[in-house]
């Protein structure tokens, strides 16, 4: 099943990383929205469209845009968590920077309806960032819309 993701409209942060000659080969986005945790709300910041040129690939350009929009996160907008859906041949790399494998169950919206998004992508988790030493919550999280 082909997954309908938010506009990129609501993005608040790009970072942009450039290599020589200002040649861009990695980025990142944020995003900011309201979810529902165990049907508590809890702010969140989304990363997304984490992308780096397959030749600058494992240079340190997809870490360094990681790295710059986690920092904005914490800095700037004072999320209660971040969360990111990633692909399954980056979960390594996302591990490698601090995030977790979310334990639970992450439903979204699609022009249908509600879906379970972790019963529709196993390989594919949401993962979470915390500030500190938090532990990473459990249980179901609701994106209140579609994912990012």
């Amino acid at each position: 099943m082909r997954l309908t993701s938010a506009g990129r409209e609501d993005a608040l942060y790009t970072a942009r990383v450039r290599a020589a000659q200002d040649r861009l080969v990695s980025s990142a986005s944020i995003c900011q929205r309201r979810i529902l945790l165990n049907n508590q709300p809890v702010r969140a910041c989304g990363i997304r469209g984490v992308m780096t040129h397959p030749d600058a690939r494992r240079q340190g350009y997809g870490r360094a845009a990681m790295q710059t929009v986690t920092t904005c996160i914490w800095r700037d907008l004072a999320p209660d968590l971040a969360l990111l859906l990633s692909s399954a041949m980056a979960v390594p790399f996302y591990l490698s920077l601090g995030w977790q494998v979310f334990d639970g169950v992450v439903v979204c919206a699609q022009p249908d309806g509600m879906i379970n998004y972790t019963h529709l992508r196993p390989t594919q988790p949401a993962m979470l960032l915390m500030l500190g030493d938090a532990s990473p919550p459990r249980g179901t999280i609701d994106l209140c819309g579609l994912p990012w």
